[in-house]
Protein backbone atom coordinates (compact mmCIF):
# COMPACT_ATOMS: atom_id res chain seq x y z
CA UNK A 1 0.00 0.00 0.00
CA UNK A 2 1.23 3.45 -0.75
CA UNK A 3 -0.67 7.03 0.22
CA UNK A 4 -1.69 8.61 -3.09
CA UNK A 5 -0.28 11.73 -1.87
CA UNK A 6 3.14 10.60 -1.70
CA UNK A 7 2.85 9.22 -5.59
CA UNK A 8 1.62 12.12 -7.13
CA UNK A 9 4.29 14.20 -4.97
CA UNK A 10 7.09 12.36 -6.28
CA UNK A 11 6.19 12.84 -9.90
CA UNK A 12 7.17 16.60 -10.11
CA UNK A 13 5.50 19.14 -12.57
CA UNK A 14 2.43 17.41 -14.77
CA UNK A 15 0.97 18.77 -17.63
CA UNK A 16 -2.31 16.79 -19.10
CA UNK A 17 -3.84 13.84 -17.09
CA UNK A 18 -4.79 10.22 -18.87
CA UNK A 19 -5.27 7.10 -17.30
CA UNK A 20 -2.83 5.41 -19.24
CA UNK A 21 -0.21 8.35 -17.97
CA UNK A 22 -1.45 7.90 -14.72
CA UNK A 23 -0.83 3.69 -14.65
CA UNK A 24 2.29 4.45 -15.64
CA UNK A 25 3.43 7.06 -13.41
CA UNK A 26 2.22 4.61 -10.60
CA UNK A 27 3.93 1.47 -11.84
CA UNK A 28 7.01 3.35 -11.68
CA UNK A 29 6.64 4.71 -8.65
CA UNK A 30 5.91 1.21 -7.18
CA UNK A 31 9.47 -0.14 -8.85
CA UNK A 32 11.49 2.97 -7.52
CA UNK A 33 10.22 2.45 -4.06
CA UNK A 34 8.86 -0.65 -3.60
CA UNK A 35 11.71 -1.00 -0.25
CA UNK A 36 8.62 1.24 1.28
CA UNK A 37 5.76 -1.17 0.87
CA UNK A 38 3.75 -1.70 3.63
CA UNK A 39 2.05 -5.34 4.42
CA UNK A 40 -1.64 -4.84 5.64
CA UNK A 41 -2.23 -7.52 8.26
CA UNK A 42 -5.80 -6.56 8.36
CA UNK A 43 -8.40 -6.10 5.57
CA UNK A 44 -8.62 -3.18 3.94
CA UNK A 45 -12.39 -3.37 3.71
CA UNK A 46 -12.66 -3.56 7.64
CA UNK A 47 -10.46 -0.12 8.11
CA UNK A 48 -12.47 1.63 5.51
CA UNK A 49 -15.99 0.40 6.86
CA UNK A 50 -15.22 1.51 10.07
CA UNK A 51 -14.20 4.82 8.77
CA UNK A 52 -17.15 5.32 6.82
CA UNK A 53 -19.55 4.46 9.84
CA UNK A 54 -17.37 6.71 12.06
CA UNK A 55 -18.06 9.23 9.33
CA UNK A 56 -21.67 9.22 9.91
CA UNK A 57 -21.66 9.08 13.35
CA UNK A 58 -19.56 12.40 13.61
CA UNK A 59 -22.38 13.95 11.04
CA UNK A 60 -25.20 12.60 13.32
CA UNK A 61 -23.54 13.61 16.05
CA UNK A 62 -23.40 17.47 14.92
CA UNK A 63 -27.33 17.57 13.31
CA UNK A 64 -27.78 16.47 17.35
CA UNK A 65 -26.21 19.30 18.54
CA UNK A 66 -28.14 21.41 16.17
CA UNK A 67 -31.42 19.89 17.44
CA UNK A 68 -30.73 20.88 20.97
CA UNK A 69 -29.59 24.32 20.27
CA UNK A 70 -32.81 24.78 18.37
CA UNK A 71 -35.13 23.30 21.46
CA UNK A 72 -33.28 25.30 23.32
CA UNK A 73 -34.20 28.56 21.33
CA UNK A 74 -37.49 27.39 20.79
CA UNK A 75 -37.98 27.45 24.27
CA UNK A 76 -36.51 31.13 25.08
CA UNK A 77 -37.92 32.92 21.75
CA UNK A 78 -40.95 31.17 20.35
CA UNK A 79 -44.26 32.36 21.33
CA UNK A 80 -47.94 31.19 20.07
CA UNK A 81 -49.58 28.04 19.23
CA UNK A 82 -46.85 26.41 17.19
CA UNK A 83 -44.29 26.91 19.77
CA UNK A 84 -44.70 23.36 21.11
CA UNK A 85 -45.79 21.85 17.72
CA UNK A 86 -42.03 22.56 16.50
CA UNK A 87 -40.51 21.40 19.86
CA UNK A 88 -42.54 18.32 19.68
CA UNK A 89 -41.12 17.61 16.38
CA UNK A 90 -37.33 18.75 17.18
CA UNK A 91 -37.62 16.13 20.14
CA UNK A 92 -38.94 13.20 17.82
CA UNK A 93 -35.91 14.06 15.70
CA UNK A 94 -33.27 14.16 18.54
CA UNK A 95 -34.76 11.08 19.37
CA UNK A 96 -34.13 9.34 16.20
CA UNK A 97 -31.23 10.65 15.82
CA UNK A 98 -29.73 8.99 19.14
CA UNK A 99 -31.10 5.74 17.90
CA UNK A 100 -29.15 5.87 15.07
CA UNK A 101 -26.03 6.83 16.67
CA UNK A 102 -26.41 3.93 19.28
CA UNK A 103 -26.85 1.93 16.38
CA UNK A 104 -23.94 2.99 14.91
CA UNK A 105 -21.55 3.00 17.61
CA UNK A 106 -22.41 -1.10 18.22
CA UNK A 107 -21.81 -1.50 15.41
CA UNK A 108 -18.42 0.21 15.19
CA UNK A 109 -17.90 -1.83 18.61
CA UNK A 110 -18.80 -4.95 16.59
CA UNK A 111 -16.02 -4.48 13.77
CA UNK A 112 -13.36 -3.66 16.32
CA UNK A 113 -14.53 -6.37 18.64
CA UNK A 114 -14.54 -9.04 15.64
CA UNK A 115 -10.20 -8.94 15.56
CA UNK A 116 -8.86 -10.55 18.78
CA UNK A 117 -6.02 -8.29 18.16
CA UNK A 118 -7.88 -5.00 17.23
CA UNK A 119 -9.80 -5.61 20.52
CA UNK A 120 -7.11 -6.18 22.50
CA UNK A 121 -5.51 -2.81 20.78
CA UNK A 122 -8.66 -0.94 21.87
CA UNK A 123 -8.74 -2.06 25.29
CA UNK A 124 -5.26 -0.94 25.89
CA UNK A 125 -5.74 2.05 24.02
CA UNK A 126 -8.67 3.40 26.41
CA UNK A 127 -6.52 2.48 29.26
CA UNK A 128 -4.65 6.12 28.46
CA UNK A 129 -6.60 9.03 30.33
CA UNK A 130 -8.70 10.98 28.33
CA UNK A 131 -8.93 8.69 25.48
CA UNK A 132 -11.95 6.61 25.13
CA UNK A 133 -14.19 4.37 22.73
CA UNK A 134 -14.96 7.15 20.14
CA UNK A 135 -11.04 8.59 19.70
CA UNK A 136 -10.21 4.45 20.12
CA UNK A 137 -12.40 3.61 16.99
CA UNK A 138 -10.72 6.47 15.38
CA UNK A 139 -7.12 5.66 15.89
CA UNK A 140 -7.62 2.04 15.02
CA UNK A 141 -9.35 3.33 11.65
CA UNK A 142 -6.75 5.92 11.05
CA UNK A 143 -3.79 3.81 11.65
CA UNK A 144 -4.97 0.61 10.37
CA UNK A 145 -5.09 -0.81 13.95
CA UNK A 146 -1.73 0.81 14.94
CA UNK A 147 0.38 -0.61 12.58
CA UNK A 148 0.58 2.17 9.36
CA UNK A 149 3.06 4.52 11.40
CA UNK A 150 6.64 2.70 12.81
CA UNK A 151 7.23 5.35 15.35
CA UNK A 152 4.96 8.01 17.20
CA UNK A 153 6.76 11.17 15.32
CA UNK A 154 4.93 9.71 12.31
CA UNK A 155 2.08 9.39 14.10
CA UNK A 156 1.99 13.11 15.51
CA UNK A 157 3.05 14.47 12.05
CA UNK A 158 0.19 12.91 10.78
CA UNK A 159 -1.98 14.48 13.27
CA UNK A 160 -0.99 18.11 12.88
CA UNK A 161 0.61 18.49 16.33
CA UNK A 162 4.70 17.99 15.36
CA UNK A 163 6.18 21.45 14.93
CA UNK A 164 8.46 22.24 12.45
CA UNK A 165 11.20 24.83 11.54
CA UNK A 166 11.25 26.90 8.77
CA UNK A 167 14.69 28.29 8.02
CA UNK A 168 16.88 28.62 4.64
CA UNK A 169 20.59 29.65 5.43
CA UNK A 170 21.07 32.95 7.37
CA UNK A 171 18.50 34.86 6.48
CA UNK A 172 15.20 32.99 6.63
CA UNK A 173 14.12 32.29 10.95
CA UNK A 174 10.95 31.83 10.62
CA UNK A 175 8.25 30.71 13.69
CA UNK A 176 8.37 26.98 14.65
CA UNK A 177 5.15 25.63 13.79
CA UNK A 178 2.86 22.80 12.27
CA UNK A 179 1.93 21.97 9.15
CA UNK A 180 -1.47 22.56 8.07
CA UNK A 181 -1.70 19.01 5.93
CA UNK A 182 -3.03 16.97 8.06
CA UNK A 183 -5.90 14.74 9.98
CA UNK A 184 -7.81 17.37 11.03
CA UNK A 185 -10.45 15.39 12.44
CA UNK A 186 -7.79 13.13 14.92
CA UNK A 187 -5.92 16.36 15.48
CA UNK A 188 -9.18 17.52 16.73
CA UNK A 189 -10.25 15.01 19.37
CA UNK A 190 -6.91 14.55 20.39
CA UNK A 191 -6.96 18.28 21.54
CA UNK A 192 -9.98 16.96 23.53
CA UNK A 193 -8.27 14.18 24.89
CA UNK A 194 -5.41 15.87 26.06
CA UNK A 195 -7.52 18.73 27.97
CA UNK A 196 -9.31 16.04 29.61
CA UNK A 197 -6.10 14.43 30.79
CA UNK A 198 -3.78 17.18 31.93
CA UNK A 199 -7.15 17.66 34.56
CA UNK A 200 -6.87 13.83 35.92
CA UNK A 201 -4.13 13.48 38.38
CA UNK A 202 -1.25 11.52 36.99
CA UNK A 203 1.84 11.48 34.60
CA UNK A 204 0.07 13.25 31.85
CA UNK A 205 -0.66 16.07 34.28
CA UNK A 206 2.50 16.25 35.91
CA UNK A 207 4.50 16.18 32.60
CA UNK A 208 1.82 19.73 31.22
CA UNK A 209 2.70 21.64 34.67
CA UNK A 210 6.25 21.31 33.45
CA UNK A 211 6.10 21.88 30.27
CA UNK A 212 4.06 24.95 31.00
CA UNK A 213 6.08 26.54 33.86
CA UNK A 214 9.06 26.01 31.60
CA UNK A 215 7.52 28.05 28.49
CA UNK A 216 6.46 30.50 31.67
CA UNK A 217 10.28 30.56 32.21
CA UNK A 218 11.37 31.64 28.89
CA UNK A 219 9.03 34.32 28.98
Amino acid sequence: MAHATDIRLSIGMQRGKSDRVDARRIAEYAQRFGDKARLLQHSCLDFTELKTLLALRERLVKERGKDRAQIKDNVLYMTGGAKQLVKAELERQLKALERSIANLEKAIKAIVNKDRELSRKNRLAQTVSGIGPVLSSELIAHTDGFTRFNTPRQLVCYVGAAPFEKTSGSSVRGKTSTSSFANKRLKSLLRLAALSAVRVQGDLRDYYLRRSQKAKDRS
